[in-house]
This record gives C-alpha cells, structure tokens and sequence, in this order.
C-alpha cells in the first residue's frame, strides 16, 4: 500500500509540475513569484545566470551532511532537541564559511529567518496547548468512548472502514502518534477481536487514519511548514484536494484487502 501510495502522490505532483513548467501561471502561487524571488534569492548573485556554482554545491552537500549527523545522532546516540539545536546552529555556521556572504548578509539572513519561525513558533505552542486542553479535560477519552459504542457489532469491511474514519477524526484533535495509539488501542484492540477483525487492520487504520489527516490538520505541523515556505492554507487546501481523494481509495481498497491477507 505504501508503494502505491507514494507512486499516486508522486505522479500527482509530476503531472502538477509540468503543468507549471508548460505554464508558469498554471501556479497556485504564481502571483507570489516576484515575492519570494526577492525574499530568497536577493543574496544570490548567479541566481538569474542559472549556473550551479562549486560553492552552492558545497552549500548543499553541508546542507546535506548536517541531516545525515542529525539522524545518526538520534538513531544510536538518543539526540533529542537540545542536540538537533547545536547540530542546526553549528551547519548555519559552516554555512557561512562555504557560502561565501559577507558576515553582515549572513546575519540579516540569520535574522530574517529567526523572524519568520517566529509565527512557526507561536503556532506550535498554541496546538501543543490545545492537545493538553482536550487531555486534561478528558475530551479525548469522551470522543473515543463515543466512536468506540458506534462501532460495536458491525461486520469486518464497515468495521475497517469506520475505523479508519475514527482515526482521521481522532488525528484530527491528537496529532501525537504515540498519544493516540496509547488512548484508542486499548479500546479498538478488544473491539476488533469481538467482530473478528485481525489486529494488523487495526494498526493499518491506525497509521493510514493519522497520516491521512496530517495533510491538511491545521494543529498539526502542516501550518507551520506553510509557513516556513509562505504559503497559504487555502492555496495548500486547492492543491492537496485531489490528491486526498485519491489517496482516501487507496485506503479504503488496501484496508479492505488486508481483511482477506490477515
């Protein structure tokens, strides 16, 4: 499922861009061009000359090497923010070194970007904050005990289906995927031995339901990253659209053949 799932976002996004290539004001963000070529390229002076210089390279390949320290750190080392922190802060620095600006360019670079995380910042904290409401407020045990009544006694394919639904709505309001697992497992678990449902169908909802309303959960990390790269929910919305039908099939075809494999 996850092949066939990556190959539509893939060829979704291929069509998409070679649209855009053909026609530039195909765009869901043309009207931003401008902008954002001033906002991000006023540093580059080999940007309008489309050549790829031995120092972006070397830019990048740092870029590059500072994601490959990080994951190791994390994998086998158990580095967590404070350790991705100094590992982010140390490459902003190479950066510098190999990217060849002037140390007052990079400082209003350094500046400009701590500026704009700024709302990233802010946005973050308030869905943290809406998580722990509805925990302490024991919200979320009252919406799964609700999902979890209507479920009961239905037949494999509804069950599968509706609990898929449950997930995008619960993924919705707890974006922690250890948190929702904690909360629902206990109780989706022993309902799907009741109806006879194998618990790998569980666990596929389970992922499918999260992942799925990741895309567009405003208290999820999505607003932040349109932030980062200034772009509107609505225009993400326009563009995701399509492509969250396609892949709401997909889900719905693999859960169903999953009930015969399991």
């Amino acid at each position: 499922m996850l092949l066939v799932s990556l190959g539509a976002g893939m060829l979704y996004t291929i069509i998409y861009a070679e649209k855009v290539r053909k026609d530039p004001s195909k765009s869901l963000v043309y009207d931003q061009y401008e902008e954002n070529k001033k906002k991000y390229l006023a540093f580059d002076s080999q940007a309008d000359k489309g050549d790829f210089t031995w120092r972006q390279k070397l830019t990048l390949l740092t870029f590059v090497a500072g994601f490959l320290v990080m994951i190791w750190g994390v994998q086998s080392q158990g580095w967590y923010f404070t350790e991705i922190a100094v590992v982010f802060l140390a490459v902003s620095y190479l950066l510098f070194l190999v990217s060849g600006l002037s140390e007052h360019r990079f400082m209003e670079s350094f500046v400009n970007g701590a500026a704009d995380l700024l709302g990233v910042a802010l946005t973050v904290g308030l869905a943290r904050a809406v998580s722990i409401v509805m925990d302490e407020s024991h919200t979320s045990d009252t919406i799964m005990y609700f999902f979890s009544k209507q479920i009961t006694g239905m037949n494999k394919l509804a069950f599968a289906w509706v609990l898929f639904l449950i997930y995008i709505v619960l993924g919705f309001f707890i974006q922690s995927s250890s948190g929702l697992a904690v909360l629902s497992m206990p109780i989706m678990a022993p309902l799907a031995n009741i109806v006879g449902v194998d618990r790998a169908s569980v666990i596929d909802a389970y992922n499918w339901g999260q992942g799925y309303i990741s895309l567009i959960a405003p208290v999820g990390l999505i607003l932040m990253s349109l932030a980062m790269v200034n772009i509107s929910f609505d225009r993400w919305f326009k563009f995701i659209w399509k492509q969250l039908v396609i892949q709401f099939v997909i889900c719905l075809i693999f859960l169903g053949i999953g009930l015969l494999v399991y």
